[in-house]
């Protein structure tokens, strides 16, 4: 019986480290075709240091990723950096450069951020900043 609680006991405990490690992005691979220039690996690398994931988080990486997959017009990235202007996450906090980067996910076709530009004011869309990047961060992380 002594065995058997050992075992039930190391089974569970080991269970959630064993899940958490295998559903972890192979952040090398993805940062070696960010690096080459991969718009969707360098949104990749943006998400993963804003949420941490595999990475130490670090906001100023984040959004320098970010920028560079929006400048190659990735839209999920453009939202993304429309919300960390919004609130100054790893750029400074500019309403009028979210706002900014809000109209050119509009002019890529994104109906959230039409969304977003049309319902809320500036404050409001500051308020907000932090759940749509965390939405979209995992959005990108899921995008193949």
């Amino acid at each position: 019986m002594r065995k058997f609680k050992f075992f039930v006991v190391v089974f569970f405990l080991g269970l959630p480290a064993v899940s958490w490690s295998a559903s972890q992005p192979d952040v090398t691979v993805i940062q070696a075709a960010a690096d080459q220039g991969d718009a969707l690996a360098q949104a990749q690398v943006g998400a993963l240091y804003y949420l941490g994931k595999g990475v130490m988080q670090d906001h100023v990486v984040a959004a320098r990723w970010l920028k560079k997959a929006a400048d190659q017009g990735l839209v999920e990235a453009v939202v993304m950096m429309g919300a960390f202007s919004d609130v100054g996450l790893g750029v400074p906090p500019s309403t009028r450069d979210g706002r900014a980067w809000y109209q050119k996910a509009v002019a890529l076709g994104s109906e959230p951020a039409k969304g977003v530009l049309s319902y809320y004011t500036d404050v409001e869309r500051a308020m907000k900043a932090m759940g749509i990047a965390k939405q979209y961060a995992n959005l990108i992380l899921r995008k193949k």
